[in-house]
């Protein structure tokens, strides 16, 4: 259990930091979901969302 200190200190690095925060949250949801929920066609439709988000990151740095 956090002490007082503790939950300040998280609630202060969370309002500083939203943006990581926000993505920590996104990434750790979708880890629960494929790892603990998906069906075959949910990893399947995954998978072609990563495919094309690493083409538009491949594009991106080519720039």
């Amino acid at each position: 259990m956090a002490t007082e200190s503790q939950k300040k200190a998280r609630d202060k690095w969370n309002k500083k930091n939203k943006e990581k925060s926000k993505i920590y949250n996104y990434k750790s949801r979708g880890k629960s979901f494929i790892l603990n929920y998906a069906s075959l066609k949910d990893l399947d439709e995954y998978e072609s969302y990563i495919a094309q988000r690493r083409e538009q990151l491949k594009e991106e740095n080519n720039l």
